[in-house]
C-alpha cells in the first residue's frame, strides 16, 4: 500500500508541475508575440512612412490588409469584425488621425493611422478573437 501511495502521489505531483510549467511557457510565449508586434509597429511610427510604402512593404511580406476606415464610424464596424470589440485607444487615435487601415498578421491586427497627407502618426495593437 505505501508503494502505490508513493506512486500516485509522484504522478500527482508531475502533472502539477507539468501544467504549471506548460501555462508559464504559454503566457511568455503570448507576451513575447505581443511585445515583438509591439515594438515593430513603434519602430515603424517613428519612421513616418506614407501609407502607399507601409501598404505596399506590408502586403510584400504576407500581411493582409482587411480594411480601411474614414472616421469613428467606419473604424467601429471594421474593429467589431477584425478585434472583436472598439478598443478605447483605436477611438482616440481616429479622433485625432482622420484615417486608418486596418491589417492581419497571424492572430494580430494592426490598425494603423494616418493624418490628412497620409503619414503614419499611430498604430494599434489587437489580438484576433477565436475564430468559430
Amino acid at each position: 500500500m505505501k508503494r502505490f501511495v508513493i506512486v500516485v502521489g509522484s504522478v500527482g505531483v508531475t502533472a502539477g508541475v507539468l501544467a504549471i510549467a506548460m501555462t508559464l511557457g504559454s503566457m511568455s510565449f503570448e507576451y513575447r508575440q505581443a511585445s515583438f508586434h509591439q515594438g515593430r509597429l513603434q519602430r515603424l511610427v517613428e519612421k513616418e512612412p506614407s501609407v502607399e510604402l507601409v501598404s505596399t512593404a506590408l502586403n510584400e511580406e504576407g500581411t493582409q490588409l482587411v480594411g480601411s476606415a474614414a472616421g469613428e464610424a467606419e473604424l467601429r464596424t471594421l474593429c467589431e469584425e477584425w478585434t472583436g470589440g472598439v478598443p478605447d485607444e483605436a477611438l482616440a487615435s481616429i479622433a485625432k488621425w482622420p484615417t486608418a487601415r486596418a491589417f492581419l498578421t497571424g492572430d494580430f491586427v494592426y490598425i494603423l493611422y494616418f493624418d490628412e497627407a497620409g503619414i503614419t502618426r499611430d498604430f494599434s495593437l489587437h489580438q484576433r478573437p477565436p475564430q468559430e
